[in-house]
């Protein structure tokens, strides 16, 4: 059998009404004065975990829920005259849920609690360490969340859980405005960190941020200070595990000066009329800080490490050129886009003959010297195509030069061989024993002609007049012819 909702408006519903077998959602609207909700059928049917919602009652006092059953979630939405809330026997359940790291566990309680329109509330009574979504949209103070140290997403209700150890998710909104003492004193581990309202003040001695710190977008400070800038103090945060990101805020003065390590990225971007103190900072992922107005940008005295570094906007030149004094390696790109004029590239490209910056791209000055080799010392994608191409097509006509010429000497080689092959031919065919012959004329005589190569040719020896050549006999006759 599957469980039901009912409603309550009254105590005579809870005291007279019929319910169903088994109830797990329960509306309690327009009732007034104290409820006292004793409806055995809660949950009744395999520990079903119960949803309470209370709204539209202004003028409800107190709620009291004296039995046990699984809370799963709390909400109290505009009874303004609410007082009191007690659950001193209730039950909650958690999971565990997996994230990209399937060996990262995290613990997510099922409890949800809501509060919104409760100006009045002066205690709630849980019978539980750890809520899974709190949600708090008033500047309420209450009492009864002291025992609760570990909040797996919070919204607000920093006031009231002076004693919470670590939160998964936790935004501080503008909404969460209350001024006590113990402002999340004990908290030290946040995953996500979001700040909508960065001159609210915390009581944190050292937070560590394990995944990402966003900071806005949208806020503006009240430029109560001298500079027309609101401080907001975040000395508390000494290391992030993934990104930073500070966006779209204007008027403040943020001093992060005890940030070491960023796992990821810093972005700046958007801002107007803001200082940052990250002078710490030794290692980043990427850095990057564009578009801010009327700021100058932070320096970084001690970056050791970074993947790659954007810095488009108004460049402090008080150090000098040496912007990056601390500089151990860039393993990408470094790129400046300087919006004032007197900013000078010569100690970043000095960095990068130094095999400290791996490309480097400034459109600073460098004092008279080649501002072009400064502002762009990595060739451009085309240009190394064109390098490639140029040196593809060099390398093919060289080989075939080659060729060309490996074949012309192959060809006078082999003719050479010829020519060489008959005349040896030719001298074989001629008698073993030449009979004496009379003195040839100057016509048979080979000569070598001017500025051409050397070829033996063929002699014949011209016919004798009058008399005919006849074959020799067996035995010599002492070189006389024969008749």
């Amino acid at each position: 059998m599957a469980c039901q909702f009912a409603t309550v408006t009254s105590q005579a519903d809870i005291d007279e009404g019929t319910f169903p077998p088994c109830v797990n959602l329960l509306d309690i609207v327009n009732a007034s004065g104290v409820l006292n909700v004793t409806i055995p059928t809660l949950g009744a049917i395999d520990d079903a975990p119960v949803s309470i919602y209370v709204y539209d009652s202004p003028e409800l006092l107190e709620l009291q829920f004296p039995l046990s059953f699984y809370l799963q979630s709390l909400k109290l939405q505009d009874a303004t005259h609410l007082t009191t809330v007690s659950m001193p026997s209730i039950k909650t359940k958690q999971f565990v849920i997996l994230h990209q790291n399937p060996n990262s566990k995290v613990i997510q309680p099922l409890l949800q609690v809501a509060i919104r329109g409760a100006h009045s509330l002066e205690s709630i009574t849980l019978n539980t360490t750890s809520i899974g979504y709190l949600t708090v949209n008033d500047s309420t103070i209450f009492d009864g969340f002291e025992d609760i140290t570990y909040v797996y997403s919070m919204d607000g209700g920093t006031c009231i859980t002076p004693n919470v150890e670590s939160v998964y998710d936790l935004s501080i909104s503008e909404n969460d405005d209350c001024f006590v003492s113990s402002k999340l004193a004990q908290l030290s581990t946040v995953n996500n960190l979001t700040i909508e309202h960065p001159s609210y003040p915390l009581t944190i001695t050292s937070l560590q941020v394990n995944e990402t710190l966003v900071v806005g977008p949208s806020i503006t400070g009240s430029g109560a200070a001298d500079s027309g800038r609101e401080p907001v103090d975040l000395t508390y945060i000494s290391t992030v595990g993934k990104d930073v990101d500070i966006t779209s805020n204007s008027d403040f003065a943020f001093d992060l000066s005890k940030l070491a390590t960023i796992g990821a990225e810093l972005a700046i971007t958007n801002n107007t009329n803001c200082t940052f103190d990250i002078s710490r900072l030794e290692e980043v992922g990427n850095l990057s800080l564009t578009d801010n107005i009327d700021t100058v940008l932070p320096l970084f005295p001690n970056l050791a490490k970074a993947g790659n570094i954007l810095l488009r906007g108004i460049i402090d030149t008080s150090p000098g050129p040496n912007i990056f004094p601390a500089l151990s390696l860039v393993s990408g790109t470094v790129t400046i886009e300087a919006w004032n004029d007197d900013f000078n590239c010569s100690k970043l490209v000095s960095q990068q003959r130094d095999s400290l910056i791996h490309n480097l791209v400034c459109n600073g000055t460098d004092n008279g010297a080649d501002t072009s080799a400064m502002r762009s010392s990595a060739l451009t994608k085309g240009a190394q195509a064109g390098i490639g191409v140029g040196v593809g097509i060099f390398v093919l006509a060289l080989a075939a030069g080659t060729w060309m010429l490996l074949r012309l000497q192959r060809q006078r080689r082999v003719l050479a061989e010829r020519n060489q092959t008959q005349s040896s031919q030719q001298d074989v065919a001629k008698p073993a024993t030449q009979p004496t012959l009379p003195e040839m004329s100057g016509e048979g005589i080979i000569q070598e002609k001017p500025d051409d190569p050397l070829v033996e040719l063929p002699v014949v020896p011209p016919e004798l007049v009058g008399n005919q050549i006849h074959e020799l006999d067996a035995t010599p006759t002492q070189g006389r012819i024969k008749e």
